[in-house]
């Protein structure tokens, strides 16, 4: 059954700290899932939105890092793409995403 609104489930801080930590997050998002994909947002509200009004597969949208920095939240999409890359249905790497809007910004994955 599909969420009506993400899941938030947020963690902060310096990612390059954190890589560990989120590493392991992902890991156990993708370990119970079918299939899913990791992405970036500036307003996980209407990106979630997005995905419902496009009949996307995906049940649930989980909101997991939050950060100000736009280039952080970059990279944070590219390490962890790459890290699961094996595992995600993402068709790039990263960066097709959101532009730099000096708001916060968030990486989350969907999945079934």
């Amino acid at each position: 059954m599909r969420t009506v609104e993400p899941i938030f489930k947020v963690k902060t801080g310096d990612y390059k700290k954190m890589e560990e930590t989120l590493k392991r997050t992902i890991g156990q998002y993708i370990r119970h899932s079918k299939e899913c994909k990791i992405g970036i947002t500036n307003d996980p509200y209407v990106r979630w939105n997005s995905y419902i009004s496009a009949n996307t597969r995906y049940n649930e949208m989980i909101v997991f890092y939050k950060t100000s920095s736009y280039s952080y939240i970059c990279e944070v999409e590219k390490y962890l793409i790459d890290h699961a890359k094996d595992y995600v249905d993402n068709q790039r790497g990263g960066g097709a995403g959101i532009k730099d809007c000096h708001n916060d910004y968030f990486a989350y994955i969907v999945r079934l």
